[in-house]
């Protein structure tokens, strides 16, 4: 349940908040309304992956999820659009906690052929809430109030809350020397840099570079208090073990394809090939049904088979969808290429994230379970905007701002931009292929035994 509501959250909100924009004004901060969600829960993951670590999942979980229930309840009661851009920040950082505990607790309570599928579960919940989130906002927002898609989380994680504080027997631990507080500072201030610039770096001139500049010392210096720091938040043993590292890395650069193409198909569909919104949703779906029936299989196989070919597969499966975006455009060939990427990345994702889980200690489970999420993120982000450029130069060039003016000239100068545009994921997606062969044979079932039975 608390998965369910981090998940539909960045789809529900994204087709009730035009009426909001409407009713309260502030247009210039609508973007922000999906960017303070996105960022503040993509920063805090590895805090409350380490806070869990530290203090134990079960309170941290209940704190993550009632910061979630008050950003909610907050956005609800939003008399302008800054109000609300800054209540969905605060939604936003109980967000990362249900996105990052939900996984570290499945982690924590099964073995690896348990775990692999219930992960089949929670992509489960994934495709729910990618189908019922835009239809659920249209319809709450033109029936009801805008402000109910907000308010409608309160029961549901009222729920979950029950449930966790019920049901889960939460392990002993220790407090290790405590929260990293100069660490945690740092990292938050580099990331979140990098975040803004990423996401706004169009609108920001030479502040941009500024917020670059910020980053990189922020984290040279993140990485010096780490090395002495006595409960490091990201323990760099942790990153030097060659496994994990690689799996950080393709992580990275899988979402950079994956993300980035996700965001710019729907162009493709509706400004190259003329389709509605609605027509080019429904073709889109097909990218979700392929990476949860990846997902599904691949992590059911992966204690047979290992990590390094089921990750090779996903990377090949994501190169084959790029490509046919490079080399055949088409209506029906996006849709295909969508199902293909959708594939390699379920292929991709879940084993990643298990193994990762496997042969972790628990006592960094958490922080390990957030840093993968936090790398696809980041590569999200570095995708949407990488693959943003060719397209804006194409954009401005031709002069080209509505859809309902659009013409076959524009059409073929745009259809070429998007070449452009998704050969840069196809070159990040190719990438992987060396990084993950370079992958190490481990026995999952041992290092799961050693785990459970000590």
């Amino acid at each position: 349940m608390g998965l369910f509501l981090a998940a539909i959250e960045a789809t529900v909100v994204s087709t009730a908040m035009p009426k909001a924009a409407s009713s309260m004004g502030g247009a210039e901060f609508y973007s922000w309304i999906f960017t303070a969600y996105i960022l503040s829960a993509t920063v805090t993951g590895p805090l409350w992956g380490r806070l869990s670590d530290t203090y134990g999942r079960k309170r941290i979980y209940i704190l993550g999820v009632s910061i979630f229930l008050l950003g909610s309840a907050l956005s609800g009661t939003s008399q302008n659009m800054l109000q609300l851009v800054i209540f969905r920040g605060i939604q936003g950082l109980g967000g990362g906690a249900l996105l990052t505990l939900t996984f570290t607790i499945v982690g924590e309570l099964y073995r690896l052929r348990e775990r692999s599928r219930v992960q089949g579960y929670l992509n489960s919940v994934w495709a729910i809430a990618s189908i019922l989130g835009p239809p659920a906002g249209g319809f709450i927002a033109d029936n009801i109030d805008w402000r109910w898609v907000f308010y409608v989380n309160i029961p549901f994680g009222v729920v979950a809350s029950f449930i966790v504080v019920k049901c889960l027997v939460d392990k002993g631990r220790a407090a290790d020397g405590g929260l990293d507080i100069p660490g945690v500072t740092l990292f938050a201030i580099s990331s979140s840099s990098l975040l803004i610039y990423l996401t706004e770096f169009s609108n920001l001139g030479q502040f941009g570079a500024a917020l670059l500049i910020l980053s990189v010392v922020s984290m040279i210096l993140f990485l010096r208090v780490e090395v002495s720091s006595k409960s490091p938040l990201i323990p760099l043993g942790l990153i030097r073990d060659r496994l994990i590292s690689i799996s950080l890395a393709g992580s990275l650069l899988s979402g950079l394809a994956f993300f980035g193409a996700l965001t710019y198909l729907p162009i493709l569909l509706q400004w190259v090939f003329g389709l509605s919104a609605s027509s080019s949703g429904i073709l889109l779906t097909t990218t979700t049904l392929g990476w949860v029936i990846s997902s599904i299989i691949s992590a059911r196989i992966l204690p047979q088979v290992t990590l390094k070919p089921l990750a090779l597969v996903g990377s090949g499966l994501i190169s084959t969808g790029m490509a046919i975006l490079v080399f055949f455009q088409s209506e029906l060939n996006t849709a295909a290429s969508g199902f293909v990427i959708g594939l390699g990345m379920g292929c991709s994702v879940t084993p990643i994230l298990l193994v990762v889980q496997t042969v972790v200690a628990p006592s960094s489970l958490g922080i390990a379970t957030a840093l993968v999420g936090f790398m696809r993120n980041m590569g999200s982000a570095i995708g949407v905007t990488l693959m943003w450029i060719p397209i804006k130069i194409t954009l401005d060039s031709a002069g080209l701002t509505s859809i309902s003016s659009i013409t076959s000239a524009q059409q073929s100068l745009l259809s070429t931009a998007m070449r452009q545009s998704f050969t840069i994921g196809l070159v990040s997606s190719l990438a992987c292929i060396p990084i993950f062969y370079l992958l190490p044979r481990i026995d999952l079932h041992e290092r799961d035994r050693k785990t459970f039975d000590g």
